[in-house]
């Protein structure tokens, strides 16, 4: 018991002697990158459009990724942000993004708009502020089938 007591004493009195120190940094609240686990892509809708976007075209001598994802999906592979980081974007640089659907998806305008979107997310995230504009289109490419994403910008 008279251990107890001392123990009791002891710990009542270190926050006496502590003191708090507040930092003068200002603090950033970031949101996790769209492309995170906890999204669900085929729950939920990501921008109320009330028109089609304007199709624009890709410009091949730009391009500096063409990226390729599973069916249906929007992370980015390790592999694809090595690539996205080796390209030595600076900040500042304008880049445009292009997202393309799956063929016969249901829901692949959406899925479209979601890699365009992952894409200029994660490098900005990487890389700081930079402009970038992004586009999607529900059809595939029709040069590379097999394409998600290009990335276009000087090289």
């Amino acid at each position: 018991m008279r251990a107890f007591l001392i123990l009791m004493i002891i710990c009542s009195t270190l926050p006496i002697y502590t003191e708090e120190v507040l930092s003068t940094r200002p603090v950033v609240i970031a949101p996790r990158r769209i492309e995170a686990k906890s999204v669900d892509v085929s729950g939920r809708s990501v921008v109320a459009r009330s028109e089609k976007p304007a199709g624009a075209e890709t410009d091949e001598s730009k391009a500096l990724l063409l990226m390729a994802f599973r069916r249906g999906s929007i992370r980015l592979t390790d592999g694809t942000q090595k690539q996205l980081m080796a390209l030595g974007i600076r900040p500042g640089q304008r880049l445009r993004v292009f997202g393309f659907g799956d063929p016969d998806h249901s829901d692949a305008e959406r899925i479209a708009n979601l890699r365009a979107r992952v894409v200029a997310s994660y490098l900005r995230e990487k890389i700081g502020q930079l402009s970038i504009e992004i586009h999607w289109s529900e059809k595939p490419h029709r040069n590379h089938a097999g394409i998600g994403a290009i990335l276009e910008g000087e090289k």
